[in-house]
């Protein structure tokens, strides 16, 4: 008898991490405004980070560990909870990962689902979450350490429509895909 693999999601890794971040929606911060939380710990500490950090970028790496762990791949992504330091490991290791805002402005078609978009807002504080899907501009995302209000203190995880790639704050994207 003949035994099949299961064939590997298209977009690969990247997709099995937006994935697995879809799974989480609705994990909320216990209490809220914390940073803290059980899955929000969880999230933490899978990059090293005590309880109570800011988890966006560690949500982002949980995802692809869990993704890689349930593929028997290796996981790629820089193991981190910083924004701006994710941006700078891939860009030091492996430049062509990254898509600029710039490329993406002239070519929105680069923009695809599990690719994870970094905004810097300045002092060294950053946000990131996945794409989910493209419009040629705007973007729907899944990102951790947000909410639906767009205020800067994050309580979940959430599904959002308001990122787009002429945003002055993004600095681009990683593809892992």
């Amino acid at each position: 008898m003949i035994q099949l693999r299961a064939a590997a999601p298209a977009g690969g890794l990247a997709v099995s991490a937006l994935g697995v971040a879809i799974t989480q929606l609705g994990v909320m911060e216990v209490p809220l405004g914390s940073n803290s939380g059980p899955m929000v710990d969880q999230y933490l500490a899978s990059t090293g980070v005590p309880p109570g950090n800011f988890w966006c970028m560690a949500f982002v790496y949980w995802c692809f560990r869990e993704a890689a762990a349930a593929t028997g791949a290796a996981n790629p992504f820089p193991k981190t909870a910083g924004c701006l330091d994710a941006w700078s490991r891939v860009r030091r290791s492996k430049p062509g990962k990254l898509i600029s805002r710039a490329a993406a402005l002239a070519d929105p078609t680069l923009v695809r689902p599990g690719h994870v978009f970094i905004l810097s807002h300045g002092g060294g504080l950053g946000h990131a979450g996945f794409v989910r899907q493209s419009f040629g501009g705007p973007f729907r995302t899944v990102e951790g350490n947000t909410n639906p209000t767009g205020s800067s203190n994050g309580l979940g995880v959430y599904e959002l429509n308001r990122r787009k790639i002429a945003d002055p704050s993004l600095k681009g994207f990683i593809d892992f895909n």
